[in-house]
Order: C-alpha cells, then structure tokens, then sequence
C-alpha cells in the first residue's frame, strides 16, 4: 500500500506540474483547440506554483511514511 500512494503521490505532483503547460490549451465552441497566451502564467506566478507544489509533495510523502514507519512500529 507505501508503493501504491508513493507512486500516485509522484503522479500527483507530475500532474500539477503539467498544468503550468497545458492550462492555456483550451477548446471552442466548435471543438478546435487554441493555445490562449492570455491564460499562461507570469513567471512569478509559476514560481509560486512550482513552490506549492514542492510543498505539498514534500507534506504528502512525509505524512504517507510517517503513517506505514508507526504502522510497522506497532506490529
């Protein structure tokens, strides 16, 4: 179960980390795809993401070994 969430936990990240590209590909009304410049994110926006995002995998991994090193303990 560690292996499961360590690996969706690395996709997680991968995903958000995808998003800073693909957020401003967007469809229309008559099923094109646009790439809208107007939708991409200043450089200090994604800095700030970036941040986030090494954040929460940084909280999300701990918690997840935390959780199965005191499961192992108690057994």
């Amino acid at each position: 179960m560690k292996k499961i969430l360590n690996v969706y936990g690395c996709l997680a990240a991968l995903g958000l980390v995808l998003t800073i590209f693909t957020h401003p590909i967007t469809g229309t009304d008559n099923m094109r795809i646009v790439f809208n410049k107007e939708l991409m994110m200043s450089s200090s926006e994604i800095k700030e993401f970036l941040l986030f995002i090494f954040i929460s995998s940084i909280t999300y991994f701990f918690i997840v070994n935390l959780y199965f090193s005191k499961k192992k303990i108690e057994e």
